[in-house]
């Protein structure tokens, strides 16, 4: 065979495929950790994308972009307008004394719970042992995550702890019980009662005369 045919035939049998073909390119998908609320999720070939050791860099970034965009679409609530109180009964300098100190009672206990806000711990630990995280003002700060742990746990049981310590985090900064103040029994009586002032004054007796 000459020099020229044995080249063809080399380059004919490469045209038939007798060479094996290269493996085709893993497809990619979303990011390796997704938040949703409080709970993560591991996409499942993670490992083959981060480093085991890298795995609470993904989390904090998932997490406080999933509280961002939440955020976004829920904003704040808006205090509804106080009803003014109907009765138009009398009230006793008795009955002014006890509502004044049943609403500073109630008014103690809502400064208390400011009070335990302010001074909530910042770490929060799983149960597992495996998970711990912070956070301050809302935002995730950090996760501590064992990495040993990380490389040869199941995704489902990683998945549970990381969500176990995300939730808890935003239980413990959550403020909605606060963003409207106290809403106690005494305090929203009073603000009924002071939502008219002229009505008041009148139960009071201290303003004469019909009520307009």
């Amino acid at each position: 065979m000459s020099d020229d045919e044995e080249a063809w035939s080399l380059a004919d049998s490469w045209d038939y495929g007798d060479e094996p073909a290269a493996a085709p390119a893993p497809e990619t998908g979303g990011p390796p950790v997704t938040v949703t609320g409080s709970r993560v999720r591991l996409a499942p070939d993670w490992r083959e994308r981060i480093d085991p050791r890298s795995l609470h860099t993904e989390v904090v970034t998932a997490a406080n972009q999933a509280a961002a965009e939440a955020a976004l679409r829920n904003p704040a609530p808006v205090r509804e307008p106080v009803r003014p109180d109907p009765a138009t009964d009398p009230i006793t300098p008795a009955d002014a004394l006890r509502l004044l100190d049943s609403v500073q009672a109630e008014l103690d206990a809502f400064a208390r719970q400011v009070a335990a806000f302010d001074h909530r711990p910042e770490w929060v630990d799983s149960e597992g042992g495996h998970v711990s995280g912070s956070s301050a003002h809302g935002a995730i700060r950090e996760f501590e995550i064992d990495a040993k742990w990380a490389r040869s746990a199941p995704n489902t049981e990683i998945e549970a702890e990381l969500t176990e310590v995300l939730t808890r985090l935003h239980d413990k900064d959550d403020p909605a019980a606060l963003l409207t103040g106290p809403q106690t029994p005494a305090v929203a009586e009073l603000r009924a009662l002071t939502a008219d002032p002229r009505a008041l004054l009148r139960r009071v007796g201290l303003l004469k005369g019909p009520s307009a």
